[in-house]
């Protein structure tokens, strides 16, 4: 396995430049399960090595800001080759995927205003050696926007949309939908205690799709989800521990992995 990566460039006080990283693995010999079925319908199975399983994924991630900060953009644009080795009632197969991502988003922070405007897009080549010239893609699209803004008395209004769209999924996988959410919080008791009111899928057309690609077969699964609700909650903060010293550093470090693993997941979302 072989792994590259690169930063450039970083100036000034804001978070800014580009990354590039590379990820590739070959295996020249693996253990396999080869499974078969004889005449009357009897299934055995053995270990066997094989090789030619490899893989090469890259990513390259621009964070630029303008104005001192108001004006951000931000691109991660992920690929990846993938090959597969498995055998299928005696029979070896090749299983080749290609991927292809992206997710662009500009924002603006202006005083108490802050809007966000992004769109992805991420698309799937898969094709497997038994079934030659059988070629399977599918499009997964996202276009969404977001914005807060900070009301008289310190209420705090957030409201977000997200239209996803798609190609290449069956049936009523295909259809797109909007989804919009928004809410309302405010600070109270010395900042500690925060009242939320919460809309969820206002429009009520939200769905969870996940497709599996494997060696074997193509899986469609869509999820029974929570849809259309709304919320009423009561959040405590019971860091009160002081604001300088170790205390505070603790906190601090507890919001910057939060914030990391929330941007892990975001480009984990890109890749599948």
């Amino acid at each position: 396995m072989m792994r590259l990566s690169k930063i450039f460039g970083s100036r000034g006080s804001y978070a800014n430049g580009y990354f590039f990283d590379i990820d590739a693995s070959y295996f020249t010999s693996r253990i396999i399960n080869k499974s078969w079925f004889d005449e009357n319908g009897v299934q055995y199975s053995m270990p066997f090595n094989d090789g030619g399983d490899y893989s090469v994924q890259s990513r390259l991630m621009t964070n630029l800001p303008f104005f001192k900060g108001v004006l951000g953009f931000s691109d991660i644009i992920t690929a990846g080759h993938y090959n597969n080795i498995s055998y299928i009632d005696g029979t070896r197969n090749v299983t080749k995927r290609v991927v292809f991502g992206e997710k662009a988003d500009l924002t603006i922070n202006y005083g108490d205003l802050r809007i966000d405007v992004g769109a992805s897009f991420n698309y799937e080549l898969s094709e497997n050696s038994i079934y030659p010239g059988k070629k399977n893609s599918t499009w997964r699209n996202n276009i969404d926007g977001s914005i807060s803004y900070i009301l008289p008395l310190e209420i705090n209004f957030r409201s977000d949309i997200s239209y996803q769209f798609f190609s290449g999924y069956k049936g009523q996988n295909d259809k797109p939908y909007l989804l919009w959410n928004a809410n309302l919080s405010k600070s109270i008791i010395r900042n500690k205690l925060i009242a939320t009111l919460s809309a969820r899928d206002i429009l009520n057309q939200n769905k969870n799709i996940q497709r599996v690609v494997s060696d074997f077969y193509i899986q469609e699964t869509r999820y029974n989800i929570v849809r259309q609700y709304f919320l009423f909650t009561l959040t405590y903060k019971f860091f009160t521990g002081g604001t300088t010293g170790a205390f505070k550093e603790r906190v601090n470090s507890i919001f910057r992995n939060q914030e990391r693993n929330a941007f892990i997941n975001e480009i984990n979302d890109i890749k599948r």
